[in-house]
This record gives structure tokens, sequence and C-alpha cells, in this order.
């Protein structure tokens, strides 16, 4: 029994998804029967799983030490196997498949076609697959014959093999469905859809995995089309009702979609079903900004009807979190980290985790959560992906480098980078821009668009097809501006279309993809010892400031002339003359308890004070209160404004007297929005990329006497300066000379220091002929 026991456990943890769990137990069987062979296959496979690659060979070689019998090591050598194809080491994956096969097992043969596949072998493939059903008849092996001939594209043939292969109705359909997905996932889409088309007449199951490989190839209409198609025949279909909600959602008609997830929830028969409506509706709702309310409601009914509905669980703390209601806080992220701690993250956004209370491996777990599927599909795409070979030793004339974004619009990022490329040296650099969104009517992306080379628009194309474009230009260098952010196609950079890929700007963080050469940064923002295993990238330190801006040449106007006491008063607002403004002008999102309670703090300190901030989303307002009132701090002391116009925004925060930094999450282009409109800036250096943006902006400005080293300095520094309006007044003095006179908003002295690194990235490459990256100062 205490043998069986821990192995039995395992196999349950396993089979609801807990892998970490069941790894403590299969360790323990393994240690308790070595000679057990099936022990130490599972604490491998279950390594697999997690990456863990180094333990699982070991465990490996231990059960085929243990093996007395062929098929316990044809077991052991075809997962063996499945491994090195998962680590991306064919050869040995190969040889592994070919032991076995010398046992044999038709699921040695089944694994050598799979792998021969993906090597683009089809008619080796084809070849083993034959030879194996001979040796045993075996479902996979006929939907790997299928396959193999479907990419020899005899699809009538591979559709006949199917018809006489035996199977009844159901098997086929299956079978058939598989093997359409298996094209679909090796870029063959439309192979996979022909599959369908000539197996015969389609019912309702079929027109829906149609619409799953259409909308995989971003085919979005035809996909929708074959949902539509499978509901007609069948309304109450799950699957396809699930499945049409959530390409609607994907195209962002979010209104469309929560009506379909209402649908889906009518007929939702399995609690999984139900939980997964309920979370859409929720998912749906927020995205319109409206009733959030009602869309924590939906994610909590969600997370209710399936406790382990991980990206409901996530999606429920978030929304809350964007509303400040931190009742419970510390206890729902303690099951969140437990969570992350075991391998899920639920689909949790990285640049959300950025402002949570995660360690530094919990956030680096996210972000390779979030990097997978990216890194799977890169995979899939080599074999029909050829980079352009460039020759290292001959000196370009111009340095071609490929931006790719989904922002260059009136979004953050368009808005710092603008001025950027118009300001560059078109004898020495040619921009080829890839924008990813559609176009949305912006002077910004005007700008934008007006000072590159070359504009490309790839809205609803796929990563692959980007990055074919992208290599037909030749460039030397790619930036990619979006990161893990909407709309980002983090696959293109990966696929090496340029010999030198960088990150940056829209995510401040690794993106934990081998591929990508460099992230940007500054020693404030990104110092060395905070540059750990999680970053593949090397770093290139600019020697000032990481973060561009272009204020001095968009912004210019809104802050001259004053902000006076009577035009504040016309808008409802404080004014710093007439008594002492806290202010903070971020997203709520970006606010969390503990900085919250340190402005309170402040507040006690400073009973004459008011704290205004952004009423976005007005959801907030009742937990802000809350809060105010738990501190028995007067709620006429909360002042909550909605945002205003892009035109004088930044004239009407010259209203505020001091800006607390949120230590979550940096104030970041509004940070640098209150700076350029003279107000001081209170923050402290944190733990990652998105909390130390605040020191970087004060280094650069060289008011450090603004940057607090601990919670309790910063608490210090905002109260003594609310109690010396003389020192405050010259600290504003102050940021208003740096701003006209310093360097933080000088694009053009940005741009040059931009221009060589770019270079000296280009030199590191042309020197070990694209083999190596260094850190770059």
């Amino acid at each position: 029994d205490n043998v069986v026991s821990p192995f039995k456990m395992g196999a349950l943890m396993m089979r609801t998804a807990r892998a970490e769990e069941a790894l403590v137990f299969f360790r323990m069987s393994s240690e308790l029967r070595p000679d057990a062979p099936v022990v130490h296959n599972n604490v491998g496979l279950t390594c697999t799983k997690l990456q863990m690659f180094e333990e699982a060979t070991a465990a490996f070689e231990r059960g085929l030490e243990a093996s007395k019998d062929a098929q316990a090591k044809g077991m052991i050598l075809n997962n063996m196997g499945i491994m090195y194809k998962e680590m991306g080491e064919t050869e040995k994956a190969m040889e592994c498949f070919e032991q076995a096969l010398r046992l044999p097992s038709v699921e040695a043969y089944i694994n050598k076609a799979s792998s021969l596949i993906d090597a683009g072998e089809y008619e080796e493939a084809e070849k083993c697959m034959r030879e194996g059903l001979r040796v045993k008849f075996h479902p996979v092996g006929v939907k790997m014959l299928v396959v193999s001939l479907a990419f020899q594209d005899r699809i009538v043939e591979a559709s006949e093999l199917l018809l006489s292969s035996g199977l009844d109705r159901n098997e086929e359909r299956k079978l058939i469905s598989e093997a359409a997905h298996m094209l679909a996932g090796s870029g063959k889409h439309m192979h996979g859809v022909e599959l369908f088309t000539a197996f015969g007449l389609l019912e309702a199951e079929d027109w829906y995995h149609v619409g799953l490989i259409l909308t995989e190839q971003h085919m979005n209409k035809l996909g929708m089309r074959a949902y539509v198609t499978a509901l007609r025949l069948e309304p109450e279909h799950e699957m396809a009702l699930s499945a049409a909600a959530v390409h609607l959602y994907k195209m962002t008609r979010f209104k469309e979609a929560e009506k379909m997830f209402a649908r889906a929830l009518q007929v939702a028969g399995r609690p999984e079903s139900l939980s997964d409506a309920y979370n859409g509706l929720g998912a749906s709702i927020e995205m319109t900004h409206s009733r959030l309310n009602q869309s924590v409601v939906f994610f909590e009914e969600a997370v209710k009807a399936n406790p382990r509905n991980e990206p409901a669980y996530f999606s429920w703390v978030h929304l809350r979190c964007r509303l400040c209601d931190w009742r419970e806080h510390e206890r729902l992220f303690e099951e969140v980290r437990k969570m992350i701690d075991r391998g899920a993250t639920g689909g949790l956004g990285p640049i959300f985790g950025l402002a949570y209370p995660l360690s530094d491996e919990q956030m680096c777990t996210v972000a390779r959560a979030r990097a997978r599927e990216a890194v799977g599909n890169v995979k899939r795409m080599r074999n029909e992906f050829v980079p352009w070979a460039p020759n290292f030793a001959a000196i370009p004339e111009k340095l071609g480098i490929a931006i790719v974004s989904a922002d260059f619009n009136m979004k953050p990022v368009g808005q710092l980078i603008q001025s950027v490329f118009k300001m560059m040296d078109k004898d020495k650099f040619e921009i080829f821009a890839f924008m990813l969104e559609a176009h949305d009517n912006s002077h910004v992306m005007a700008n934008i668009a007006n000072s590159v080379d070359e504009w490309n628009w790839c809205k609803g194309l796929s990563p692959l097809v980007v990055a074919q474009m992208v290599n037909n230009e030749q460039p030397n260098i790619l930036i990619d501006f979006s990161g893990f952010t909407d709309g980002a196609r983090n696959e293109i950079g990966a696929l090496k279309p340029a010999p030198v890929a960088v990150n940056y700007l829209g995510f401040p963080y690794t993106l934990t993809m081998e591929g990508f050469d460099y992230i940007l940064s500054d020693r404030v923002v990104l110092p060395p010892e905070q540059h750990t295993s999680c970053f593949p990238e090397k770093v290139a330190w600019l020697p000032n400031m990481y973060m561009v801006n272009d204020h001095k040449q968009s912004q210019a106007e809104q802050i001259l002339g004053d902000f006076t006491a009577a035009n504040a008063s016309n808008l409802s607002l404080p004014h710093r003359s007439q008594q002492l403004v806290l202010a903070n002008f971020n997203h709520l999102q970006k606010l969390g308890p503990h900085t919250f309670h340190l402005w309170l703090r402040i507040m006690q300190e400073l009973p004459d004070s008011v704290l205004w901030l952004l009423r976005f989303p007005p959801e907030a307002e009742p937990n802000l209160r809350r809060e105010f009132e738990e501190r028995e701090i007067g709620l006429s002391r909360l002042h909550l404004s909605d945002k205003f116009p892009s035109k004088i925004h930044l004239n009407v925060k010259r209203a505020a007297s001091l800006l607390l930094d949120t230590l979550e999450y940096n104030a970041h282009v509004s940070g640098l929005d209150a700076l350029w409109a003279g107000l001081p800036l209170v923050t402290l250096a944190g733990s990652n990329m998105a909390r130390r943006c605040g020191a970087s902006f004060l280094r650069t400005m060289k008011v450090p006497q603004l940057l607090a080293r601990t919670s309790e300095e910063y608490v210090s520094i905002a109260t003594q300066l609310g109690e010396n309006p003389r020192k405050l007044q010259e600290l504003r003095d102050k940021v208003e000379y740096s701003r006209s006179n310093g360097i933080l908003f000088d694009t053009k002295g940005w741009v040059k220091e931009f221009e060589s690194m770019l270079r000296l990235m280009w030199e590191v490459a042309a020197a070990t002929e694209g083999k190596k990256t260094r850190h770059i100062v």
C-alpha cells in the first residue's frame, strides 16, 4: 500500500492538471520502487510536461535500466523521443524512435512518422506509417498516414483511406477532425478544410471544426460563416455557440459576443461549460468599459461553477483590482501566487502581472506562459520560413530597420515615438513599418506613416505572412514595439526575418523568448542585478533614459500661459494656490492597496491636503470612498474627475501641487505628462522595470531628492514637501527649468543615442556573423 498509494495519488493529480503536486508523489514512488520502470516513466513524463528536461532525461534513463521486457523499454523510448522532440532535438528523438522500432511497436512507428512530418519528409512518413500499420492496426496510425498523404496534396486518397479503414462513422469523424487540426497546426489550414469536404456531407460538428481551422488562419468572416452554418443545422450545438462567441470577442465585436455567450449559457450542460459561458459574459461586458460591476458578478459565478477555471479566477481578481476593491486582497493573491507556483497562469496578461504582488520567479512564470503559445507557433512555422542571409562581411550603405507594432496610433507607444523616425538620419537608416492594427484616423498614425520609408498594413494577416513581408525587405534589425500587449504578434520577431531582433517600449519586461537578441533599457530601469536568468535577451543600455517621448514637439502649446484658480473653478477642480493638491492621473488598475494606504498616511499628516484622481473607471469610486471612511478621512478631501480632452489635459494638470507615483506600476506616459506640466513627482525604485520608470525620469531630470528608497521615505518626502510650500515651489521651478533645458524631453538627443545603439547592435552581429550577442553599454 505504501508503494501503490503515492503512485495512485500522482496519477490523480495528473488527471486534475496538478502536475507539480503529481511529481512529488511520483518521485516518492520511484524512491520506494526503483526497480519499477513505470514509476520512472511517470516521473519523466511529468517533468517533460513541466519542461524540467534534465530531470526527465535522468528518470527515463533509470526506467530503461529497470526495464526487463521489450514492452516497457518501447514505452519509455517512445516517451523519451517525444521529450527530445519537444526540446527541438530532432536527431535524438529519431534515435529513440529507431530503437523502439527494433522492439517493435506500432507506437514507435507513429512517433517516428510524426517526427518525419515535422521535418517535412512526408513521403518517408507515409512509408514509415504504412509499415507500422502492417505490424498492428492503430487508429492514430491511420491518422498519421492520412496527414502524410494530405501534406502531399493527395486529399482524395487520404479520404478514401479513412473510409476504407473499417472504423465506424463517429471514429472516422473524430480522426478526420484530429488530422485536419494537425494539418492546420502546421500551416496547412486549407488542406484541413479540404479533408472535411472530401469526407462527404458535413454535419454541424464538421462545420464547427471547419470554423476552428479557418479562424486559426485569421480567415475571420469565413470562419464565422462556418460557425453560423453549424448553428443553423443544430441551434444548440454547445461547442459551436462557445466558439462563435469566443471568435466574436476576438474580433472585438463585444456586444454580439455577449449575446452569443448568453445563448451558450442557456445550453451549457456541464459545470465547465457553464463556467466558460459566465466567464465569456464577464469578459465581453468588461471590454465595453461599462457595467463593470455586473462583469465582476459574472466572473464570480464562473468561479463558483468551476473553481478550477483559472482564466475566470484571474479575471475576477484582476477586475476587482481595477475597481479598487481590495477586500480580501491578500487572501485572493495568496491563491494567485499558489496557482502560479504550480504553473497555472490562466491566461493572465503579463502587463497586468507586473503590477501584482508577485515574486520575480512568479512574474517570469507568467511571461513564459504567455510566450509558450508563440514559441509553439514559431516551431510549426519554421518549415515554411527561410530567413534572408546577410553578407556580414559587407558594410551596408544603410541599416534597414523593421518596426512592428499594433500601436502606431493614438495609443501611448504611438504618441511617444511619433517624431523618432522623422529625426533619424535617412542617409544611414531605412525604416520599414508594419502596422498590425487598423487605421484610427489619428494625426499620430499619420506622423509615423509619413516619416518612414515604407508603410505596410498588416491587420488580420497571420504572423507567418507578416514575417515573410518583413523578410522580403531584408532588414538588419527588427524592433518589436508591442511586447505582450493587445494585438501583438511576437512570432514575427522570433522567426528572425531580421538577423537582430529587439524588444522595446510596449512591454517593460522580458519576452522570455529565444529569438529576441536585445531588450532596450537604461541602467536605472533595468540595473544589471535585475537582469535575471528569465531574460534570454541581452541588455542594450542607453546612456540616459530608455523611454523616448514627443512632448517638446507635440505638447509645447499646452504649457503656455497659466492655469489659474479661476480656470480650475470653472471645471470644478481644486487648485494648488488654494490648498495642497496631491494627485495621480494613472488608470486606477495601476493603483494597489499598498500605495493607496501610503497616500492616506500622507493625507493624515497633511490635514489641509486633497487627493485628486481620475474617475477611471467610475465604478471604482465607491470602493475608494470606503477606504477613506475606514481611515476616518473626510470624503470632501477625495476629488475624482473624468479624463480631460487631449488638447487641454496637460494644462489642466498644472492645477495640482505634487504627483504621487503608483509604486505597484509607475506612471509612465502620465509621469512624463506631469513632469512636462511642471509637477514634481515623488516615487520609489521598485523590483521590476515597470516600477522603476519614475526613478529613471528623476535621475535624468537631476532631481534625486524626490526619489525614495523605502516606503517610509516615500511618505516622509511627500509630507515634508507638503509642509514646506517654499521648498515645494523651488522643486517645481527646478522641474520646469529642466523641462526646457535638460535631456528628459530632448527627443533629438535621444534619437542620436538610439542610432548609435542600433549601429553597435549591428557591429556585434557582423563580428560574430549573427551567432552571438552581448550586453551593450
